[in-house]
């Protein structure tokens, strides 16, 4: 999946109407959804202001909880974020995409 189409799977997953999320290719990739105001608005799972309120309502409402972690080899380092019940979720290259992970996860749920 491309960051744009994740974007879109994290919208949809939240609860934004099908309808109101739209992935664009031209200037350049992104994900856009349309509050009720009426005006487009940038849609992205990397960005801060999307990230952090998601990873806070998958804590609280939820009891996830994030993963920071290098590889045993000292090598890359990856993020996760998991759900007790249920497990771990696939490990992410970074903490935004782990987010999104969970999230689309909790959402199809």
């Amino acid at each position: 999946m491309t960051d744009a189409e994740i974007s879109r799977a994290v919208a949809l997953a939240i609860g934004w109407p099908e309808h109101t999320v739209f992935v664009h290719e031209s200037p350049e990739p992104g994900c856009q959804v349309w509050p009720v105001d009426g005006t487009w608005r940038d849609f992205d799972y990397r960005s801060p202001d999307v990230a952090l309120p998601l990873l806070r309502w998958l804590m609280v409402e939820h009891a996830h909880t994030a993963t920071f972690t290098r590889h045993w080899d000292g090598g890359e380092k990856v993020f996760c974020v998991s759900e007790p019940a249920t497990g771990v979720y696939p490990w992410s290259d970074t903490l935004e995409l782990a987010i999104a992970r969970a999230v689309i996860a909790v959402g199809r749920g």
